[in-house]
């Protein structure tokens, strides 16, 4: 991942989309742009991308554990999701199964 005055440029491997281009193209080659408003952060965590952009949070890449916040624990490859709104239901529904865990 490279930024470049508010633009993200990716490549290498993208078998879980973690290169952000909404492709399934396994190994991206050279720097591609990746589709997003103005990048104002980035930060990566567990096969996951997400930039805080001029227009809100946007997240990529493997979603094991419910990580890119999008409500679903599935495999994507759907390139960059905007998850401002979804990231409060995804804590909320986090929050709910430590209280069950710790009401047993």
């Amino acid at each position: 991942m490279g930024l470049d005055c508010g633009r993200l440029y990716s490549k290498g491997s993208n078998s879980a989309g973690q290169c952000g281009i909404g492709s399934e193209e396994y190994r991206v080659t050279g720097p591609r742009l990746i589709r997003l408003p103005p990048v104002l952060d980035v930060w990566f965590g567990e096969g996951a991308w997400f930039a805080n952009t001029t227009r809100g949070l946007y997240s990529w890449g493997l979603n094991s554990s419910y990580v890119l916040g999008i409500g679903e624990d599935r495999r994507r490859c759907a390139g960059c999701i905007h998850v401002l709104q979804k990231i409060v239901h995804s804590h909320e529904f986090w929050m709910a199964r430590l209280r069950d865990k710790h009401a047993r």
